[in-house]
């Protein structure tokens, strides 16, 4: 099984507030945003569409371990993105999230190695697990992970070609 924990604040959103574009998530309970709007730069959605094509085109699910997850669900989380990038994309974009990471006081790089290991424990013997985390803010992940399992992403600059490319990279021949 191939996995991305993906980060949403300062991946597809950006610390600039001159570029922000409001998406409806529909989740009723989403935590820290208003009307349950959440803020993308419009400048990286297209690179989110590729990010999600990859995902589907190299069977690789998704772990969200934004705390955009906090009072969401998995459902919540394949339905915004069936609904937002679903159509441009061309696939159906309905099971890529496979869960969110616990929403509990430890350190993220510990929330997600919980993931991790109770997605071990249900997985086929013979099937292996490989992971990579996309986050910006990496500094309570890298004493849980290897840093070559994390794409530091720069908050200014969001989900760009580079960072695109580097998850492209760490997946390519595995």
């Amino acid at each position: 099984m191939k996995l991305i924990f993906l980060d949403m604040d300062g991946v597809v959103n950006t610390v600039s507030d001159k570029y922000c574009v409001s998406l409806d998530l529909h989740m009723e309970t989403l935590q820290g945003y208003s009307n349950n709007r959440c803020p993308f730069d419009p400048r990286l959605i297209f690179n989110f569409i590729k990010l999600l094509e990859f995902c589907t085109n190299n069977n690789i699910k998704i772990v969200i371990s934004s705390t955009w997850r906090m009072g969401t669900t998995v459902e919540d989380w394949n339905n915004f993105f069936n609904k937002h990038f679903g159509r441009v994309s061309g696939y159906k974009l309905d099971n890529l999230v496979i869960g969110l990471t616990p929403v509990d006081g430890r350190d993220r790089g510990k929330q997600i190695q919980t993931v991790i290991e109770s997605l071990w424990l249900v997985s086929d013997a013979n099937d292996t697990l490989d992971y990579i985390i996309v986050d910006d803010d990496i500094e309570d992940i890298t004493p849980y992970h290897d840093i070559n399992k994390i794409v530091k992403v720069d908050p200014i600059k969001g989900l760009n070609n580079e960072c695109l490319q580097r998850i492209f990279d760490k997946f390519k021949g595995r």
